[in-house]
């Protein structure tokens, strides 16, 4: 429990070494996140009662109880409370390759099929997913978490996939060689000018480029890798001050801004609160 003016506010966070492809955050209170990021990861929401606002590039999408919003990897979002009674925050992270194992045994895919939908709506879906959110939760053996996570991931993907033709990615082979050039030098603090001289185009036209292919700002793209570096090694015994300084932040005060604007909580309360199960 964390005590948040006289709301007592409570987190749960599942992390599992037998379970290294999934992630849940739990919040009893929704306070949504203003910075918009991105992760590498599969990402599931539901709210047990009111409503938000899911900012995806510019197109909004309300979440409330009767549905859960599906992200596929690396789709920039932010999410605005409409409701100040909202609670009930789950917040389910899969690894994409455990998905697309998943999906081989149902569709005979040689690759992850993204979800073309966000926002999915069937009877029972929110509900079933939270019960799903609770299971993970609890004290239950690891193989009824599995087969339960298992069950609930391939009923939705028979549900929502479409096993047609996915569309073709539309990313420029300049832009990724720029994101893939960051991934590979994320801890050297490039500058700008350096990215210009590397790929010989102006300083502005990269801004642009990056900007409109994966709708993020280089600085925010670099910020949001040190940010989840941070919160894997979040699992360890280092402080959080060596925690910061190994993910490319200046000190923990720069790490603790950050991650609250991506994960809605401080490092030391994500830290305090995964549960041992």
């Amino acid at each position: 429990m964390i005590k948040k003016g006289w709301i007592l506010v409570e987190h749960k966070i599942f992390k599992n070494k037998n379970f290294p492809f999934v992630e849940l955050r739990y919040a009893q209170v929704v306070r949504g996140c203003s910075k918009s990021h991105t992760h590498e990861l599969i990402t599931i929401i539901a709210i047990k009662e009111g409503k938000v606002n899911l900012i995806l590039n510019k197109k909004e999408e309300i979440l409330n109880n009767k549905s859960i919003a599906f992200l596929n990897p690396n789709m920039a979002h932010c999410i605005e409370v409409l409701d100040k009674k909202s609670l009930g925050d789950y917040v389910l992270h899969l690894d994409k390759t455990w998905c697309a194992k998943l999906q081989k045994e149902l569709f005979s895919n040689d690759e992850y099929l993204p979800l073309q939908k966000v926002l999915l709506n069937t009877k029972n879906i929110n509900k079933d997913f939270i019960i799903l959110c609770e299971k993970l939760l609890s004290t239950d053996s690891s193989l009824e978490k599995e087969r339960d996570l298992i069950v609930f991931m391939k009923t939705l993907f028979l549900d929502f996939l479409s096993v047609s033709k996915p569309k073709k990615n539309h990313i420029t082979s300049k832009a990724q060689k720029i994101k893939d050039y960051l991934d590979e030098n994320t801890e050297d603090n490039l500058s700008l000018k350096e990215l210009s001289l590397e790929f010989l185009i102006s300083e502005v036209h990269i801004i642009r480029l990056f900007k409109k292919e994966f709708d993020l700002s280089i600085h925010s793209y670099l910020l949001n890798k040190k940010v989840h570096k941070a919160r894997e090694l979040l699992g360890s015994k280092e402080t959080i001050l060596n925690i910061a300084l190994q993910s490319g932040f200046y000190d923990q005060s720069h790490l603790n801004k950050a991650f609250k604007r991506v994960f809605s909580l401080t490092p030391k309360e994500y830290q305090d609160n995964i549960l041992k199960c």
